[in-house]
């Protein structure tokens, strides 16, 4: 296995150093227009409220040694995620940030991500803040991680993700093939189904009426079922299903 490349902060300059001020965040339409690409899929969703609060949002470097890790995190960080986590920054560097909400001083996301940097010996890690009150974190708390969950892979974009991505990292393989196999077969819509060749007559149909006319008629009871495999509707005799079972019993 290829020796895992220690991690290492990057400190951003200020801005008096940079001479560059911070942009104001811009103001969030109600609904993505519609320019025909992928906002246009999602023109049958209801419209998005206007946001009533625009909470301030900054992105600072601080010791993960002061960032307290919140007692009602949900989730659990098994030592194969850990271990490829760690890796993956050796390789690319910081591409995320933690959530910490400065109010309560507690961490929101992020928590695998301060264990690494904390077991590295990491002095700074990267971080957005905010400042809302308990409920509102406990609320994104609970829906941050299932919203990114509910996205359906794409079984032939990962492939071709996949194809141009290599690691020498032997827990970072083996997630990316897990990745690939949760994501199932590549799915191929069959265009053109296969029918039965033979013909179905008028004849055919009032031949299989008068059938069931005639079970009918002599007083015969048939119950419908549905099939589990194919959803088609059956219809059977009871009384003569109970009789074929009996019979195999003996």
């Amino acid at each position: 296995m290829a020796k895992r490349k220690k991690l290492t902060e990057v400190t951003p300059k200020k801005e008096s150093e940079t001479g560059v001020q911070a942009p104001t965040p811009p103001t969030l339409p109600s609904s993505a227009p519609d320019t025909g690409g992928p906002a246009a899929a999602t023109a049958s969703l209801a419209p998005i409220a206007p946001i009533a609060v625009q909470n301030a949002l900054r992105l600072e470097w601080r010791s993960p040694a002061e960032l307290a890790e919140n007692p009602r995190n949900w989730r659990r960080h098994p030592d194969a995620q850990l271990a490829a986590l760690s890796d993956v920054i050796g390789e690319v560097g910081w591409a995320g940030a933690c959530l910490f909400n400065e109010r309560t001083g507690r961490l929101i996301d992020g928590h695998a991500r301060r264990k690494v940097a904390m077991k590295n010996g990491v002095e700074k890690v990267p971080l957005l803040v905010v400042d809302v009150d308990e409920a509102t974190e406990a609320k994104i708390l609970a829906t941050l991680d299932p919203l990114s969950a509910m996205a359906r892979a794409d079984k032939a974009a990962i492939d071709a993700l996949l194809a141009d991505v290599t690691t020498q990292s032997e827990p970072l393989n083996k997630m990316l093939e897990e990745l690939a196999k949760a994501a199932g077969p590549a799915f191929a819509p069959n265009l053109a189904p296969e029918t039965s060749q033979t013909p179905v007559t008028a004849a055919d149909v009032a031949k299989e009426q008068a059938e069931l006319a005639g079970q009918f008629a002599g007083g015969q009871k048939l119950t419908q079922v549905t099939c589990p495999q194919c959803a088609c509707d059956f219809y059977i005799d009871p009384a003569q299903v109970a009789a074929e079972a009996e019979k195999k019993g003996k």
